[in-house]
């Protein structure tokens, strides 16, 4: 049987979705400049010892939590927290991005009972896997050791050689939803194919700066180090499927600062990505992906492609087909007359189901996207489950 659906959006969209990492965007003075570097040296010294292996920080992958202090006499010095350490949560997705990057938006996700102001200061840097060295000036500068670091190795691989993203953000935490106890922070990388070594790393940042004189206190600072493969999406591909709790349709694409600070917002489309991909029978499924590559007619300069929503309900006595939707159908009968692919337009596959005839329980959702002009095929999968409410 089939299932009602309604589409969200046009599929011609336009994603605009440079790589924020250079463009910090606010103006301050000298002073609050000063300031906020001092928030961040704390996250810096753990993430470079993290690359290093030296100073007390373990360079394993994995989730860890330590109290940094700063001293003019012992420099900075990197402690295991015993109790109380952040649990950390690292959720992300893959989009085509500009000059062949992948855009690659993401959320950390952290226990609300274990922050005690939502205001974090937040690190994120992706290397070459294996890729250890030592820091460069700069960091080693705000890490609390003598600029003479650097001289030990005149010949040291220049930083961008070896950082191949590098971002320090101001995050403000909105929480995932009143009855979910976690806050949500957002970044995004931008980034070529390749398998990396992602290290994320945040503090809380201060309420109010610390008094001149006052004694150095301990910062808590949280890191994950993980492997990091970002897929190559040239050819027929498609981004990630993204499954949200809440979408908006902006009247115009955001300014690259506002980009900065909502990294979900895809061309017009502000999604709120589903954290645990829990829906409420009351409500509906959203689902949004994007497709890349798909072979052009060569007379309506339009692709032809078809995609399938089959729903599959997972019961104790194993999987079971459960229902689907009408096949999603982009030509040059259905798509705009405006849709261009050199003027960069997108096709954009999303689906909004009620769920009221779905019983609670887990579901897989498999997409099957068919391209009618080269006989290319490509499978994607979701899983989400139904509540109550």
């Amino acid at each position: 049987m089939t299932t009602c659906v309604r589409r969200l959006t046009a599929v011609a969209v336009v994603l605009a979705v440079a790589g924020p990492a250079a463009a910090q965007g606010r103006k301050r003075d000298a002073k609050a400049e000063a300031a906020l570097a001092a928030e961040f040296a704390p996250v810096y010294t753990v993430v470079n010892r993290a690359m290093s292996g030296e100073g007390g920080v373990q360079s394993g992958y994995g989730s860890s939590t330590y109290t940094v202090v700063q001293s003019e006499a012992d420099g900075a010095r990197a402690e295991p927290v015993a109790e109380g350490a952040y649990t950390l949560e690292f959720r992300h997705d893959y989009l085509k991005g500009q000059e062949n990057k992948i855009y690659v938006p993401f959320s950390v996700v952290v226990d609300k009972a274990q922050v005690t102001t939502p205001r974090l200061a937040l690190v994120s840097r992706l290397v070459p896997k294996g890729a250890t060295g030592p820091e460069p000036a700069a960091a080693a500068d705000t890490d609390g050791k003598a600029k003479d670091a650097k001289a030990k190795d005149d010949k040291a691989e220049p930083p961008a050689a070896r950082f191949k993203w590098d971002d320090a953000l101001e995050v403000d935490l909105p929480a995932v939803g009143a009855t979910v106890p976690a806050y949500r922070a957002v970044g995004a990388l931008s980034i070529e194919p390749g398998t990396y070594d992602l290290y994320i790393a945040f503090r809380e940042r201060s309420a109010a700066p610390a008094a001149d004189g006052a004694k150095p206190e301990g910062v808590k600072v949280g890191l994950l180090k993980q492997e990091f493969t970002v897929p190559d999406l040239s050819g027929f591909s498609t981004s990630s499927v993204i499954l949200t709790d809440k979408v908006d349709v902006l009247n115009e694409p955001l300014s690259p600062e506002q980009q900065r600070e909502n990294p979900y917002t895809l061309g017009v489309l502000k999604l709120l990505p589903s954290l645990d991909r829990k829906f409420a029978k009351v409500g509906e499924l959203n689902m949004f992906f994007w497709i890349y590559g798909a072979q052009l007619d060569p007379a309506s300069k339009k692709p032809n492609i078809a995609i399938e929503y089959n729903f599959h309900q997972k019961t104790a006595d194993g999987e079971k087909f459960f229902n689907r939707t009408e096949p999603q159908v982009m030509n040059a009968e259905t798509l705009p007359p405006q849709f261009d692919v050199a003027a960069g337009h997108q096709l954009t596959g999303s689906l909004a189901v009620p769920l009221a005839s779905f019983p609670e329980g887990d579901y897989r959702l498999e997409l099957k996207i068919s391209d009618k002009i080269s006989g290319e095929t490509i499978t994607r999968e979701a899983a989400f489950s139904v509540a109550a409410q």
